[in-house]
């Protein structure tokens, strides 16, 4: 650091960092000079970093979850002194073997409305876990942060980042202007609980999005206790009202009932909704795959089936009539790196749904017909129409998975109002790509 304003300001800045002190949060022992160069020393973490976690695959919901609350707590408290740390990532999140988070590289924050100490980074890596307002170099406060952890949840339960491209600018393009790939499609099932978290944290406006640590701990730790309720079994009350007749607990009685209230409708409301996923969902969705009769398009089944998932996601005949109605297919592009986005054929002004860049393999989507774009920089955009299923040439009944492909062509090559079209035998002949 040659210049002195910002060795100064490195110095300040870190030191504020130096005085957090959080279960969660890498411990910051000395900020100094030694030899005209600036240091700070920090607590060495036995264990390894998330970011290679996840690298031997996607995390268990509840570990994922567990691992998020911890960073939440980190980053509230960091955010209660007023400091923004600006380069959340799983590569910034060390875990112990003991499963203790601690966020590290708070010594690289910025305080709360004073000038950054570093530059935005550039890095992929970087790139992708920056906020819209980050990407875009507005001012950023502790909603960035936020958005990062959202990222980093997302990132856990998948194995992959929510916004990808080839170079810096395609990974901000997509994080100012796109949605995150659906994690309606992923199996294992993604709990509809950590879907909303990750949906709300990942908004685009920063009014729909958490405004506090606090507020998405909240919520984490709200879910983390209706699965401890779930494992539990019924609430037994009869033994609770004896204990709370007792004197010694006399005291927190309305906390008790008030927490119990909150958590048992939670957990009365999903005995409910598991009753509608087994009584009335499953013999919806069995109806029209046992009587052939929509057998082209069974979209609006495997929706419900989505639906009905959320609460009986390990339900042996849920599993089977939920191979009924998907499929996995495959998608290549020439060349390669094109970006896929679907939506239903009958409903044209409806959002596209990122699937994620080509090559795809076994994805599985609904049984049924749908548009297609494909996108990538330098080629005319293709959108086209097409089935995700095929008919087996030897079993004429049977579906198969379609294995859709498109061949780009590079921007300005094709004349106007014309596209590529596949060959294909017609009632006029053969259609070759160059006729």
């Amino acid at each position: 650091m040659n210049s002195p304003e910002l060795k100064e300001r490195f110095i300040v800045e870190a030191q504020a960092a130096a005085a957090l002190s959080h279960p969660n949060i890498c411990v910051i022992h000395e900020v100094g000079e030694a030899e005209d160069r600036s240091f700070i020393a920090m607590e060495y973490v036995e264990g390894g970093t998330l970011r290679d976690k996840i690298k031997r695959g996607p995390l268990a919901a509840e570990e994922a979850l567990d691992i998020s609350a911890q960073i939440a707590a980190g980053l509230g408290e960091a955010h209660q002194k007023g400091i923004i740390h600006r380069d959340i990532k799983s590569a910034n999140i060390m875990v112990t073997d003991k499963g203790q988070a601690k966020v590290m590289d708070f010594g690289l924050a910025k305080l709360r409305g004073g000038s950054s100490l570093t530059k935005s980074q550039t890095t992929l890596g970087t790139v992708a876990y920056m906020s819209p307002e980050q990407a875009r170099g507005d001012e950023v406060d502790q909603q960035t942060d936020l958005w990062s952890l959202g990222v980093v949840l997302y990132e856990m339960l998948t194995g992959e980042v929510p916004f990808k491209g080839d170079r810096d600018l395609s990974i901000i393009y997509s994080i100012v202007h796109e949605e995150p790939k659906s994690l309606k499609l992923r199996r294992p099932p993604v709990p509809v609980e950590l879907q909303q978290v990750i949906a709300r944290a990942l908004k685009k406006n920063r009014d729909s999005r958490y405004g506090s640590a606090e507020e998405i701990l909240k919520d984490l730790r709200a879910y983390q206790t209706s699965l401890q309720l779930a494992e539990s079994g019924v609430l037994n009350l009869k033994t609770l009202g004896r204990r709370l007749r007792k004197p010694r607990v006399a005291l927190p009685t309305v906390a008790v009932l008030a927490a119990l209230a909150f958590f048992g409708v939670r957990f009365f409301k999903h005995q409910a909704q598991v009753r509608w996923a087994r009584q009335v969902a499953l013999p919806e969705i069995e109806k029209p795959i046992v009587e052939n009769n929509a057998w082209r398009d069974l979209i609006p089944v495997y929706r419900l089936v989505e639906r009905a998932e959320a609460y009986i996601p390990h339900d042996p005949k849920l599993a089977e009539l939920f191979s009924k109605c998907s499929v996995r297919i495959d998608i290549k592009t020439e060349p390669p790196g094109a970006k896929i986005s679907m939506k239903e054929y009958m409903a044209p002004a409806s959002d596209w749904m990122y699937l994620g860049v080509s090559p795809i393999e076994k994805i599985r989507v609904p049984v049924g017909i749908f548009r297609w774009k494909v996108e990538k920089e330098g080629y005319e955009t293709v959108q086209a129409a097409a089935s995700t299923w095929g008919i087996d040439p030897g079993e004429h009944d049977i579906l198969s998975a379609n294995k859709l492909m498109w061949t780009l062509d590079k921007s300005g090559s094709i004349p106007r109002g014309m596209v590529r079209v596949q060959g294909a035998e017609t009632a006029v002949g053969k259609l070759t790509e160059e006729s």
